[in-house]
Order: C-alpha cells, then sequence, then structure tokens
C-alpha cells in the first residue's frame, strides 16, 4: 500500500474509501451500546425484550423504506438519508432515560439500515472494474487500521478517564 497508488484512485473511489475510514470509528457505539443499557440500570431481560420490540417496528419501517429505494432515491442519496437516520437516532440515545426512548432510537436506526443496500450499488459505481481489486484492499484496509486505533483509544477511556454515563452519551 502506497500513498501514490491510493492518489491515483478516481475521485469518487477516494471518497468513499476516506469516508468509510473517517465513520469506522464511530461503530464502536455498536459495541457499548449493550453497557450503556446496563449503565441506565436495564436487565438483560429488559435489553432483549427492547431489541426484540425495536426490531419489530424496524420491520415495519423497512418495508415502506424498501419500496422507496425500488422507485425513486440514488445511491447516493440513500447513503445519504443513512447518516440522518444514524444521527438522529444517536441523538435519541444520547438523551435517552425510558425504554419508550430506547426503542425509539432503535427503530429509528434500524429503519436507516435499510439505506446500507446503496454501498454496494454506489462501490460498483466509483470503483472502475480494471483496478476494483486495488480500491478493494484500501478500501478494507484502511477502515480497519482505524477501527482497531479507535476503539483501543476510546475503550481506554471510557474505561480508566471518564467511566460516568455522561461520556457514553457523547459517543
Amino acid at each position: 500500500m502506497r500513498f501514490s497508488e491510493f492518489q491515483s484512485f478516481p475521485r469518487e473511489a477516494k471518497n468513499l474509501i476516506i469516508y468509510y475510514t473517517i465513520s469506522s470509528p464511530l461503530l464502536i457505539t455498536w459495541t457499548v451500546f449493550p453497557i450503556y443499557l446496563f449503565m441506565l440500570r436495564f436487565n438483560v431481560e429488559n435489553v432483549g425484550i427492547l431489541y426484540t420490540v425495536s426490531s419489530f417496528f424496524a420491520a415495519l419501517a423497512t418495508a415502506v423504506i424498501g419500496r422507496l429505494l425500488d422507485k425513486r432515491i440514488t445511491a447516493r442519496n440513500a447513503i445519504i438519508l443513512l447518516e440522518c437516520f444514524g444521527m438522529v437516532s444517536n441523538f435519541v440515545f444520547s438523551k435517552a432515560e425510558t425504554a419508550s426512548d430506547i426503542i425509539l432510537g432503535e427503530t429509528i436506526e434500524r429503519a436507516g439500515l435499510t439505506f446500507s443496500v446503496a454501498f454496494q450499488v454506489y462501490e460498483k459505481d466509483a470503483y472502475p472494474e480494471d483496478i476494483r481489486e486495488k480500491v478493494y484492499a484500501y478500501h478494507m484496509a484502511l477502515p480497519h487500521i482505524a477501527t482497531i486505533i479507535s476503539y483501543l483509544i476510546i475503550g481506554i477511556l471510557l474505561t480508566y478517564v471518564f467511566t460516568s454515563i455522561v461520556a457514553y452519551r457523547f459517543l
């Protein structure tokens, strides 16, 4: 992997790889979310019920969103919508105190994940076929490197420095 090789990729390919690299550290929220729920005094049974109920509502939302994807939404706009749904759900989670808050946030997040199918379409358009194998090497490596480094740092910070629930809400 060389910087000059990365620079030779088309702009859309570089932008998508950079997007994946910047956004991948934020995926730690999926890992620490159950810990956050336990800090809110939910027990294992309640967390299971919350995930089940939110999955049901998300399935209903997925049916509606799936129809939109079939008819009117481009891949680029679907990715933007996915990020918007994620932003709204993270805001709901940061203010969450009750089970209904968690269900609302989970439903919004999972409904937004329906738009993730757009990534494959966008990648096919952004990564030229003749160099796709090289581009995918960067596509896989750079986000994983960012994830390894950031998870380590965030884990240390949440474990030893910022141990209150407020830190989880900022995450």
